[in-house]
This record gives structure tokens, sequence and C-alpha cells, in this order.
């Protein structure tokens, strides 16, 4: 009996040992101490006694994603994903993945990941996060009727929703493309890059938006066209930003 006891009290100090340390990694991220955070998850992982395995993986992914490393925070969620199908973690892991994907610009994968979620778990309290989310996709990739698609679903859900004050952003993102070249505050700075654009048969608009003189280029409906603007601008050296 007192064997028992004290495998008991064995097993229960390692757990607690094992949430501080899982916390100090979460500590760690918020910090920005991202190399740390990962050495403290990888010895949780390596030891044959963490119990807590889906949680340093998921945290481990955190870190990486923070450092932009999505290649290996996809693996670790991953595993997270396939070796632990009870743990509270692993729709948060897929969302992740997704954002990976979304991180590196590769919408249409973002997009594919976010939709699969909606398939697997059609029940998830996180299905207003992940409508969310492919809003931002779907506007990334031009497609502006299932923007407001997921818009509607976001709407329908309500406003006491999270995600809810999202939907006037994305409204004043609007549903074309455009470049922007340079953000400035004195209007006359604006005005030579627009006359240097003109110059080079480009047809810029300066836009007075925040107090700041905006200068602008193009609108389209399709991904495609606003690449291939943004290519030309590359090739006679100026600097830009797609929007949304």
């Amino acid at each position: 009996m007192r064997l028992c006891l004290t495998l008991i009290f064995i097993l229960f100090s390692f757990r607690l040992l094992e949430a501080a340390s899982l916390d100090k990694a979460e500590e760690m991220i918020l910090r920005g101490n991202m190399l740390e955070a990962e050495s403290i998850c990888n010895r949780c992982l390596e030891s044959p006694s963490c119990l807590q395995k889906d949680k340093a993986f998921y945290l481990l992914a955190e870190a990486q994603m923070e450092a932009k490393e999505y290649l290996p925070a996809r693996e670790a969620l991953r595993s997270l994903y396939k070796y632990y199908p009870n743990s509270p973690l692993r729709e948060l892991a897929v969302i992740k993945i997704g954002d990976s994907h979304f991180l590196e610009t590769n919408y249409d994968l973002a997009e594919k990941v976010y939709k699969f979620f909606l398939k697997r778990f059609p029940a998830s309290g996180y299905k207003n996060m992940v409508y969310l989310r492919l809003a931002y996709a779907e506007e990334k990739l031009g497609k502006w009727d299932k923007k407001k698609y997921y818009m509607g679903l976001l709407k329908k859900a309500g406003r006491n929703t999270l995600e809810y004050p999202q939907i006037n952003t994305l409204e004043r993102r609007g549903f074309k493309f455009y470049i922007q070249i340079g953000a400035f505050l004195k209007k006359s700075n604006a005005a030579r890059i627009a006359d240097r654009l003109r110059a080079d048969g480009f047809r810029p608009e300066v836009v007075h938006e925040n107090s700041l003189y905006k200068v602008r280029v193009g609108s389209f409906s399709q991904r495609g066209e606003v690449e291939a603007l943004a290519k030309n601008l590359a090739e006679k050296g100026y600097p830009f930003r797609i929007f949304p």
C-alpha cells in the first residue's frame, strides 16, 4: 500500500514538474524567446515520462511559427493530430496548419485546410474562427462571392461572437485588388511618386486616408491581373504591396 502511494506521489510530482515546464514554454513564447520555448518542448517530447506530449507538440509548433519555421511547425501539428486523437488541441492543430500556409502566402492550401476542418469537425466550437479565416483566404484569392458567403455566415452567427467585429474590417477592405506604392505624410511626396509612375506608363491615384497620402495603382477583380501589374512595377524598381 505504501509503495503504491509512493508511486502515485512520484507520478503526481512528475505531472506538476511537466506542467510547470510547459507553462514556462508558453511564457517564453509570449516573451519572444522562441529558442528557449522550442528547447523546453523538445525536452518534454524526448522524455518517456512526459504525459502532455500533445501540448508540447502544439507549443513547439507555436514557437516555430513565430520564428517563421513553417515546415517543422506543420510536422509538429500533424504529429499531434495523428497520434493524439483525444487531445483537446487536435482541432486547433488543424487550424494552425491552415494558418501556416496562409502566412506563407499559399492561400490555395490554406483554403483547403480550413475547408477540411469544417468537413472533419462540423460541430466544432471553432467554426466561426474558421469562417473568418476562410473569408480572408478567399479575399486573397480574389474569390469575392465566397468571401461574401463566409462573411454572411459570421453575420448569421450573431453580434456576440468574437469574430463579428472583423466583418467591418472585411467590408472596408473591399472586393477588388489594388497596389499601393507608398504612403506619405506630405502630399508633395505622394505627388512626386505619382508623376514618376505616370511617366512610366502607369495610372496612379493619390488617396488621403488616416492622415496619410497613399499612392495606389489599379483596381482588379482577378488575382492574376494584379500580379501581372505587380511584376511590371517590380521590373521598374518600385516598392509595392498588394491589397487586400
